[in-house]
């Protein structure tokens, strides 16, 4: 049983987040196409395949079964803060289970002390 969600800089609306910066028909015709990975520091090859896989997916996922807690980094430039912002305005339009945004001075990857030690506390505080 799933009593709580700490989502961290969530990719929310992926299909959209990933049409926006590319040119899709491109991608189509190759097949494939390079994109910058932040974490190898190199260009990695990703097929059409996982385009038309993220179109099966919800952009903004309903949970309806507990609280959910998002933490993003308000500098993020790789999934900007708003696609957060939006989801919480989504499920409170639901009234569903509480919601809570918290924006930390940070970018997506949430590396600085200050973020990590609120990472820590607020799933310190779910237990």
């Amino acid at each position: 049983l799933i009593h709580s969600l700490v989502l961290l800089a969530p990719a929310l609306n992926p299909l959209e987040l990933w049409t926006s910066k590319i040119n899709v028909e491109q991608w189509k015709k190759d097949g494939f196409m390079n994109f910058f990975n932040q974490n190898t520091q190199r260009d990695e090859s990703i097929d059409y395949g996982f385009l038309l896989d993220l179109q099966t997916y919800s952009s903004y996922p309903v949970v309806t079964t507990c609280p959910i807690t998002i933490i993003h980094g308000i500098h993020d430039d790789v999934v900007p803060i708003q696609a957060s912002r939006e989801y919480m305005k989504k499920i409170r339009l639901l009234n569903k289970h509480s919601i809570s945004l918290i924006e930390v001075d940070d970018d997506h990857y949430l590396r600085k002390d200050e973020t990590l030690n609120t990472i820590k506390k607020v799933i310190r505080d779910f237990h």
